[in-house]
């Protein structure tokens, strides 16, 4: 076992965003309760532990409340965070002023270039294709809003919900991105799965064949 993998990581305590009651973040309750389950998975290992740990004490999360989950990612398990997390961290913010967002689309006909930029997920499909998309976050401080914007091809992913909903799923990175732009404070380091690439969502992991990788918490 390296010098990584060695000691305990004590339980820490605090109180959730969006929460009013305090939480005892204990690494093994933890794992109990987010680990994967099924005849192919297995349990996470230490530094998979202390990733999650460190991200849900930095920021906040409660994992218990499904703030927060892994997923599997070429062969290890990654935190990611729900984008009503995110949303929450942003509307609580006392300098928080709201935001707008939409799709970037251009005639499917056309060769000029142009492109249009609508607010919302809605568009003719049968005259356009969508581009990308575009958010904008404002805080009572900021003279001018955060402006972020997003190519589809950049994000899509071979999943049912970009097939059927392609510009509702890259407008919601794009405003998850743009929250952490805004609120890096509390939601730095928080990516929703949309997010997220894996070769294979769905594709389960055998056990670690070395017992030092697992978990001793």
């Amino acid at each position: 076992m390296s010098e990584d993998d060695k000691g305990a990581l004590e339980p820490v305590s605090y109180t959730p965003i969006g929460s009013e009651v305090e939480i005892l973040l204990d690494a093994r309750e933890m794992c109990e309760h987010l680990s994967p389950k099924g005849h192919h998975s297995r349990q996470p290992t230490r530094r998979e532990v202390k990733q999650m740990f460190g991200l849900c004490a930095s920021r906040l999360l409660d994992p218990y409340a499904g703030d927060v989950y892994w997923i599997f990612d070429n062969g290890r398990l990654q935190p990611c965070v729900t984008y009503h997390a995110l949303a929450v961290r942003a509307d609580l913010h006392e300098d928080f002023q709201g935001i707008r967002s939409g799709l970037i689309t251009t005639l499917k006909d056309s060769n000029t270039g142009l492109l249009d930029y609508t607010e919302g997920s809605i568009y003719i499909e049968e005259h356009y294709r969508i581009v990308g998309a575009w958010a904008n976050g404002y805080r009572k401080s900021w003279k001018k809003p955060r402006k972020i914007s997003m190519r589809l091809a950049s994000r899509i992913q071979d999943t049912m919900f970009w097939k059927k909903d392609p510009g509702g799923m890259i407008i919601k990175c794009c405003e998850a991105a743009l929250y952490r732009a805004m609120f890096p404070s509390v939601c730095g380091g928080c990516y929703i799965r949309s997010e997220m690439f894996t070769s294979k969502p769905n594709a389960p992991i055998g056990v670690s064949k070395k017992k030092s990788e697992l978990i001793n918490v």
